[in-house]
């Protein structure tokens, strides 16, 4: 009779941590998928971050382009005035396209004027350019975008 009590007291015992180990798992698979949720919930956080950087990045390149596309049309003709000249009063476009086309300089400057203004506003948000003079020889071209962190601006210095 003591041999045979005894097995079912160790019976007994199996079946309440079987029990408890059935909840004790539930909970578990809870708090994994909490761990789970809120590191998802970075990754996402962390893309869109990426995402505004590229974007940012991207803008700041396409100013720089801009930038040095209009100091190689300011070099190749050296003949005419860019001083002073401002995207804001930008002059409507000269008709100098073509290889049947003759143009004078001032009529070229004013070609490259009305359509690098109009390239700066295509390619940035807000976009705006300016030509003014620096010490010297110097002169500056800047231009000013609308980027997601507020008004930015890229100023480049050239010598002529």
């Amino acid at each position: 009779m003591g041999l045979h009590s005894s097995s079912h007291r160790s019976v007994a015992i199996l079946i309440n941590d079987t029990r408890s180990a059935e909840g004790f798992t539930l909970i578990e698979v809870l708090v994994t998928l909490v761990v789970l949720s809120v590191g998802l919930l970075g990754l996402a956080g962390l893309q869109g971050g990426s995402l505004q950087s590229n974007r940012s990045a991207y803008l700041r390149t396409q100013a720089s382009v801009l930038a040095y596309d209009l100091i190689d049309r300011m070099r190749s003709n050296p003949g005419a005035s860019y001083a002073d000249f401002s995207t804001d009063s930008a002059p409507e476009s000269g008709d100098c396209q073509g290889s049947a086309k003759t143009c004078t300089a001032a009529q070229l400057a004013k070609y490259d004027k009305a359509s690098w203004a109009a390239e700066v506003a295509r390619l940035l948000p807000g976009g705006a350019g300016s030509v003014g003079k620096g010490t010297g020889d110097i002169e500056q071209v800047v231009i000013k975008w609308t980027g997601l962190d507020g008004e930015m601006e890229m100023s480049v210095p050239i010598s002529l």
